[in-house]
């Protein structure tokens, strides 16, 4: 697996590819944070696609993540019904929309409110999945 800056097509694809009903296609918001290394960033999402692989769904209300120095790649799960599938073509899509919105090397966190889910990329000292953190 390779994290790549430029996987446009992907990104491009992903709000018909991965929508129930694909003439619906996803309106994701996207928020801007810190600067972060991009190596570090690519790193980290491989590792968190690699243990979502394994690992299966994100069950309700949680959140996981993955860090590698001082950048975190996580996924949050806001819905209280459901599980939501992470996977890496997810945290690539998320992280091109990012930067793409962002500038390159900016941090940043992609939701997609129909799926009540949420990946991104910023620094640990950050927090991550606050509403979580509260109860939501």
């Amino acid at each position: 697996m390779h994290l790549s800056l430029s996987f446009l097509p992907l990104y491009s694809l992903l709000p018909l590819l991965a929508t129930a009903t694909p003439s619906t296609p996803l309106t994701p918001q996207i928020g801007c944070t810190n600067a972060v290394n991009t190596t570090a960033a690519q790193e980290a999402a491989q590792y968190l696609g690699k243990y979502c692989r394994d690992k299966g769904p994100v069950t309700q209300t949680t959140k996981v993540s993955w860090a590698i120095g001082d950048v975190r790649a996580y996924v949050c799960n806001y819905s209280w019904d459901s599980s939501q599938p992470c996977t890496y073509d997810e945290l690539e899509a998320a992280w091109t929309a990012i930067q793409n919105q962002c500038g390159q090397g900016m941090g940043g966190w992609w939701f997609e409110p129909d799926w009540n889910k949420a990946y991104g990329f910023d620094l640990v000292s950050v927090g991550w999945c606050t509403s979580i953190d509260m109860n939501i």
